[in-house]
């Protein structure tokens, strides 16, 4: 095994013990405090907004204009799924191109996630 395969076989367990630990944590945290979900609705939005995006990519829908997948998300009118760059375009900060429930202010927090389906921010 030469060194270029060994520093990604470590690179790939260095991720995969950090995705394990944040599980573990949100777990210990759900644990100690069964109204977690409730206080921090972010983290399991999160996760729908991702499988969201996640189905859409598989279904060969185009992602790269920065669509808006769940306006409202359906579980939480409060928050709304949305697709942009990282390194934002001008496109990104266009009204125009932004969901239409965080623009009229019926939801006033988003999750922005890239056209491969990444986070880039939760707000």
């Amino acid at each position: 095994m030469n060194a270029k395969q060994m520093i990604w076989i470590v690179s790939i367990v260095v991720v995969i013990v950090s995705i394990i630990g944040i599980y573990r944590g949100v777990q210990d945290r759900q644990q100690e405090d069964p109204s977690f979900f409730l206080k921090n609705p972010s983290v399991e939005l999160t996760k729908i907004c991702v499988s969201t995006c996640i189905s859409l990519r598989n279904q060969s829908v185009n992602l790269s204009s920065g669509p808006c997948l769940l306006d409202p998300m359906p579980t939480n009118t409060d928050w709304v799924c949305d697709v942009a760059h990282t390194p934002r375009t001008l496109a990104d900060n266009d009204p125009e191109h932004q969901c239409a429930a965080y623009r009229n202010g019926s939801a006033t927090h988003y999750i922005e996630v890239t056209p491969s389906c990444s986070v880039i921010i939760t707000s």
